[in-house]
């Protein structure tokens, strides 16, 4: 073997295409050329290359030199650089819209110019497919994957993609159209469930009557419609369903007066389909038929006859109906009248009436009676009725005007019904003029039987006449109206308006709030309780419905779509006849889908898998949802909310997941994702739910092997032990088990192996004949399919043995350096020699003679570095002495042999100080609290700095703060301590105030500020607020409390605070005495009333409220709930005791109230209550002599109402003059003061019409005042509102509380008085004209119960 320049090689390239790579000449690595004008490696046109490597010693500089060459063939590994390409450049299908799901419509084909994975082509649907199309992703395969309907979407415009499987995925996008062909897979619709309509009688045929309208959602012929209908007497129009009439209509023919039939829509499919409606038609009736009269009339006058009587009943028809039918009679004949029932009667005596014809001639006169019906334009008919003259025998009687009967339907004649008769003649005939032919009469009995069997739900009363003729011919004949009327039976059955019932109701719990649904309606022809119909619901349901008396359904229960979407209900309609005839009607209720249910994942949670680098479409996992509510609220769409990391995407309307097009799916990265998919439905409130997709990515071998800790070099002495470990070499794998199990094979070398597992490199041949550098070829391949390797070179060095170590000399130094220098500033050299230098085989051949320096402790942060050569120390970079103020280094002095050897040498450097730091203060924002009477130099906060530098000193200032500020306050210049430097007043507290302290340092300067906010505060020696006694104070008093009474309720509350603090004073709060009612006293909290007490039914309590404040410079109070409770007592109507037991209360409940006596000693007491009840009797004495001397005064010792609370005048009118006083509306003004106003500028208010007394309610003590004739001028709260103006009767009305209290004057009713009552205290309370008040006497009850409380008091004193 070579040493020296002998044993350099070099290496070169040759053979066809050499030039698109480059050989290193020392290393022979070969890569890709740098001349990216001569590369051009394109696998498809090219994808192997056969060339040869050369290798020359003596770097082939020379004739001398040695080569070999071995031979090398490269192939082209394929670059994923073509995307695939589609076959075709369109796609176009059209298919049936029923085509079945799995049917295969075509195979997608593309090609891809690459090779292995790289040309693996996936096929996938991206969009507009809406889950109804599906394509394999293998083969391409487009199927139809869902059931298609044409009538919900006829085109669909589908993004398909083809993409290989090399790394990154390359991905080409195609649009294909589907269109659906039509199917005839509907049946025509009608707008309406039934039509109905009415039409005139008489109009002309062909005329329209009405037009039905089917639809048909298919397409073309299909979708076509043509109707018939199921009658003669109507035609329709095939294409457009116009109904027109086909025969005559006629109203009065009973059996056409309702057409009821079927309409037909049918389509042109084939198979075709039908649908039906019903028609319903009703005729009315106009008036084309005119009265009609049976023939003329004829009737005897005689002079005994007088006015009134009946001459005859003339009778017309008319075949209309309603007011078409009702007929008017008249006369050309004033002598004559005649009724609307055609009863013809003597408007004169027959004496006063002159016949106009010759005596000679029998008739007397002719008169032309006219029937006129109610139809428009009115028809009419014209008989004669002959009147002839007769004798003086008289006429027969009936001995009824009129006769009615009644009669059954149905009945088998014949029947009787009534019997007529005359008064004044046994033998007559008689006879019904009219033409009937339902009735008979016995022309002997006068008895009236029917003729046919009646039916009442055709006619229902029949009016005739009747006469009656003297057989023996001496009497003229008579004349009756027969009134009969038809009384029902029950023979009808309830009949519904229709065949059947349709309504809709949403599902919910109608439990609570029935709802009603619709109302079916029956019809029964008979009448009163035949009539009369009851519903029911027999069969469909369990409780969730209910109907009415009137038929309308009610949803009442829980009704879930999801358990019953229709209920199909039989309604019974039962009649109240004695024997009840019913009917039923289906009726079907459709239950309309809420949006009630959230969706349900079919499985609590999805596990899929996909492998890395994929970024084509592949079918990783497919979620499904499914809600059990229908249409809109049933649809579904899924999202991914999180952990996809934008590598997956979910079909909106399928659920399916794939990765997205620009998926970074990498196994060595992430192994294992868990997304959260959300499903919602497309209901109005969206219902949602979430479930987890676990995806799992599988490893695929797209690693190579790369080695660690390159470039690698080692030595071996020439005397290692065979098998021994020379080095390892380490290369990992980023994928995973067998794609990341890593085998290792080597070349080159007789004297080393490697581990195939491990790496070791092992010696297995002796060294001896080996001294030198040995460079190896290593490759780690992993165990994929296809397998990745990698390569790299190791360079082992055989050396001699190294005899000699390394010396330092000395082996210690000092030094010292200033923490500013600039970087590289020399600081020391170390200095070694090793003795294997003066072997120069040795040297030369494996370094052991050559000394190496290195820093292998102390240099923690750095400072330093040491020249591998030389020995020499210099700075490295800035040095901080703040960091580290002493370095200790040590230094290694090693050699360049095998096994290395070494010896250490240790410096000692000192890093000298320079300013170069700020101070900095800590905290930078202080807050603190002082109080307002504070003296001077009262301590405030220390304020801190520090500063790493050993060099000046800090001081501390309040200069950059506001000299007001500033001027305040004091700090130490060395300390930092601030202290007050003034006196704080209390108009300063809460206030707070902010200083800025600078800092600084020696020279040059360096500085920092800080912050302190300082508040100042009231220092409060009120540390407590007053303490009530009790929690709640409470007392009962009498609905007439007096004015000034003193309520019992002992109110106390203390302050623990120093006498000045301490001293409590009382107040009432506005709440609960907003019209100042009651009052206390600041000092002893006795609470006393100011005005009267409401009615106790206006007001049974009060709730008020007493603070107690405390005397401090900032006070603090308390409140206490007191309950003021009104005890109901009865007014006797005695006025004069009244006004007696009314002064005794008032005497004793103010002794009572004050409760003095009770403080006093318990004999005092006693002897006390003695003399109260003393005075008491004497004053009651003097009280009812007094009263009785006054009593017809009728006034109370109170007013009232009680005097108003004075008040400043507010505007000119706001005064009145009663003689010369002049004072403000604070009082009560009589009535004959109303008008004697004063205005400086406005003339006096004319007099009221009528003495209306003049006051107002004043229910709060700021409230204007008003008289009654000016109150419309200003708007004010609270005055009282005349609702008809002045006038005698007129309401005056409080209008704040008028409706909660029942607090308004009324006038009385009418009377001359004018007595007003004033509901506040009692209907005997009143005002009279002569100005007096009279207040009512208190009853039995109340004397009862203050004497009650009289014993209750004696026997307290006594205790």
């Amino acid at each position: 073997m070579d040493y020296g320049f002998n044993a350099s090689t070099i290496y070169t390239l040759s053979g066809d295409g050499h030039e698109q790579f480059k050989i290193d000449n020392k290393t022979g690595v070969i890569t890709t050329t740098d001349d990216e004008s001569v590369l051009d490696l394109d696998r498809e046109e090219r994808d192997r290359y056969d060339l040869e490597v050369i290798v020359s010693d003596r770097d082939g500089v020379d004739d001398l030199s040695l080569n070999s060459s071995v031979s090398l063939t490269i192939v082209l590994r394929d670059v994923n650089d073509n995307y695939p390409q589609f076959t075709k450049d369109e796609y176009y299908y059209v298919i049936w819209e029923n085509t079945p799901s799995g049917y295969e419509i075509d195979v997608i084909n593309a090609t891809d110019n690459d090779s292995g994975n790289n040309a693996i082509i996936s096929f996938a649907i991206h969009s507009g497919a809406d889950g109804y199309f599906k394509i394999n992703r293998n083969n391409g395969v487009l199927s139809v994957a869902d059931t298609l309907d044409r009538e919900y979407k006829a085109k669909y415009v589908i993004t398909i993609s083809a993409s290989d499987h090399g790394v990154p995925i390359l991905t080409t996008y195609i649009e294909m159209v589907i269109e659906l062909l039509d199917v005839n897979d509907n049946q025509p619709t009608f707008t309406q469930n039934a039509y109905r309509a009415q039409q005139e009688e008489g109009v002309a045929t062909g005329t329209s009557v009405l037009r039905v309208t089917a639809v048909d959602s298919d397409a073309g012929s299909n979708g076509q419609v043509k109707y018939t209908a199921n009658t003669t007497d109507f035609t329709i129009n095939s294409v457009t369903g116009e109904l027109t009439t086909h025969a005559a209509l006629d109203f009065e023919d009973t059996g056409g007066r309702v057409y009821k039939f079927d309409v037909f829509a049918v389509d042109n499919g084939e198979p075709s389909h039908t649908a039906s409606t019903l028609v319903t038609i009703t005729v009315t009736d106009i008036n084309d038929n005119p009265p009609v009269f049976a023939g003329t009339y004829e009737c005897t006058i005689d002079k005994l006859m007088v006015e009134s009587d009946i001459l005859v009943i003339v009778k017309a028809t008319d075949d209309d109906s309603t007011t078409n039918a009702e007929l008017v009679y008249s006369l050309d004949n004033d002598d004559f009248s005649v009724d609307d029932s055609g009863v013809i009667t003597l408007a004169k005596d027959a004496a006063d009436i002159t016949c106009v014809q010759p005596e000679f001639d029998s008739r007397c006169v002719v008169i032309c009676v006219t029937a006129h019906d109610g139809g428009e334009p009115s028809l009419y008919a014209s008989t004669n009725v002959f009147v002839w003259r007769g004798g003086s025998n008289g006429r027969l009687e009936f001995s009824q005007a009129e006769y009615r009967g009644r009669v059954l339907e149905e009945q088998n004649p014949p029947v009787y019904v009534l019997t007529v008769s005359v008064s004044n003649d046994d033998t007559v005939d008689f006879h019904i003029t009219s033409h009937v032919e339902e009735f008979t009469i016995n022309k002997s009995t006068g008895d009236i039987y029917t003729a046919m069997k009646l039916n009442r739900e055709l006619k229902d009363w029949y009016s005739f006449s009747v006469s009656a003729s003297d057989i023996d011919g001496i009497k003229y004949d008579a004349y009756s109206l027969v009134n009969i009327l038809v009384n029902d039976i029950n023979d009808n059955n309830p009949i519904f308006d229709r065949p059947s019932y349709r309504g809709e109701v949403y599902e919910r719990d109608y439990s609570t709030s029935p709802t009603a649904v619709l109302t079916v309606v029956a019809i029964d022809a008979d009448t009163g309780p035949n009539a009369e119909i009851m519903y029911s619901i027999t069969v469909g349901h369990n409780g969730e419905f209910y109907i009415d008396l009137n038929g309308t359904i009610y949803a009442v229960g829980n009704v879930d779509r999801e358990e019953v979407p229709l209920y199909t209900l039989t309604v019974t309609a039962t009649d109240n006849g004695v024997q009840p005839q019913s009917s039923t009607v289906s009726v079907d209720i459709i239950v309309t889908d809420i949006n009630d249910n959230t969706p349900t994942f079919t499985q609590r949670h999805y596990n899929g898998s996909v492998e890395e680098n994929v970024q084509y479409y592949i079918e990783i996992v497919h979620v499904i949802a499914t809600d059990a509510d229908e249409g809109t609220n049933a649809d579904v769409y899924y999202t991914i909310v999180s952990g996809d990391d934008g590598n997956f995407e979910i079909n909106l309307y399928s659920g399916i997941i794939a990765p997205t097009t620009n998926a970074v799916i990498d196994y060595e990265t992430k192994s294992h994702y868990i997304l959260r998919v959300l499903v919602e439905d497309a209901g109005f409130h969206a219902l949602r739910n979430v479930t987890s997709v676990h995806i799992e990515v599988i490893d695929v071998n797209d690693n190579a092997p790369y080695f660690i800790g390159e470039p690698y070099d080692a030595e071996v002495p020439v005397t290692a032990d065979l098998n021994s470990t020379v080095f390892t070499v380490v290369a990992e794998d980023a994928d995973s088990g067998e794609n990341g199990r890593i085998i290792y094979t080597m070349k080159g070398s007789e004297y080393f192996i490697i581990g195939r597992d491990t790496g070791e490199i092992r010696v297995i041949k002796v060294l001896i004949g080996g001294v030198g550098t040995h460079e190896l070829t290593i490759n780690a391949s992993d165990n994929g399919k296809p397998p990745l390797s990698t390569t790299t070179m190791v360079t082992i060095t055989v050396r001699e043995v190294n005899i000699y170590a390394p010396e330092c000399d000395p082996s210690n130094y000092t030094a010292e350096v200033s923490e500013n220098v600039p970087d590289g500033t020399y600081v020391a050299t170390v200095t070694a020699t090793d003795r294997d230098s003066a072997n120069k085989s040795v040297w030369e051949i494996n370094g052991s003679g050559i000394v190496y320096y290195e820093i292998i402790q102390g240099n923690d942060e750095g400072f330093f570095e040491i020249h591998i050569n030389s020995g020499e120390i210099r700075t490295n970079g800035t040095i901080d002495r703040e960091l580290e103020a002493f370095v200790y280094l040590v230094v290694s002095a090693y050699d360049g042999g095998l096994p290395s050897k070494q010896d250490n040498a240790t410096i000692d450097i000192t890093l000298l100080d320079v300013n170069d730091n700020a101070p900095s203060v800590y905290p930078s924002e202080m807050h603190s609290c002082i109080y307002h009477d504070s003296p001077i130099g009262t301590f405030v906060v220390d304020v801190n700095a520090t500063d790493p530098d050993m060099i000046g000193d800090i001081t501390y200032s309040l200069s950059p703060t506001v000299e007001s500020v500033r001027d305040m306050f004091e700090i130490d210049e060395l300390s930092g301590v601030i202290t007050t430097d003034t006196n704080f007043t209390v108009d300063m507290t809460d206030m707070e105030y902010l200083l800025t302290v600078l800092v600084k340092d020696g020279n040059p300067v360096h500085s920092d500020y800080g912050c302190v906010t300082i508040e100042i505060r009231y220092n409060d020696l009120n540390l407590h607020s007053p303490k009530f006694s009790q929690d709640e104070y409470s007392t009962v008093v009498p609905e007439y409390l007096p004015i000034g009474a003193v309520l019992d309720l002992d109110i106390m509350a203390i302050d623990i605070d120093d006498v000045d603090d301490g001293a409590v004073t009382y107040s009432l709060a506005y709440e609960g005495n907003e019209r100042g009612i009651f009052e206390i006293d600041p000092m002893s909290a006795n609470i006393s009333t100011c005005y009267l007490l409401d009615p106790y039914e206006d007001t049974p309590s009060y709730n008020l409220t007493v603070i107690a404040t405390d005397a401090g410079e900032r006070p603090k109070s308390s409140t206490v709930p007191v309950v003021i409770v009104v005890s109901k007592v009865t007014r006797p109507t005695d006025p004069e005791c009244y006004n007696k037991v009314r002064s005794h209360v008032n005497l004793f409940y103010h002794h009572k109230t004050r409760n003095w006596a009770f403080k006093l000693s318990f004999i005092l007491k006693i002897l006390l209550a003695m003399v109260l009840l003393l005075l008491l009797l004497l004053l009651l004495l003097l009280l009812l002599l007094l009263l009785c001397f006054r009593s017809k005064e009728s006034l109370s010792e109170d007013p009232f109402p009680p005097m108003l609370p004075p008040r400043p005048v507010k505007y000119d009118n706001d005064k009145v003059v009663s003689g010369k006083e002049t004072r403000g509306y604070n009082v009560y003004t009589l009535p004959h003061e109303i008008n004697q106003t004063i205005n400086n500028s406005v003339p006096a208010i004319p007099a009221a019409t009528h003495s209306v007394p003049n006051y107002l309610v004043m229910r709060e003590p700021d409230t204007e005042y008003l008289d009654l004739d000016n109150m419309q001028a200003e708007t004010v709260p609270n005055y009282l509102v005349m609702n008809d103006g002045i006038e005698l009767g007129a309401e005056y009305s409080d209008m704040d509380n008028m409706e909660e209290y029942g607090d308004y004057l009324q006038p009385s009713t009418g009377q001359e008085s004018h007595e007003y009552l004033d509901l506040r205290q009692s209907q005997q309370n009143y005002m009279n004209t002569g100005n007096e008040y009279n207040e009512v006497f208190l009853s039995k009850d109340v004397l009862d119960f203050i004497s009650q409380i009289q014993l209750e008091n004696h026997e307290s004193a006594a205790e």
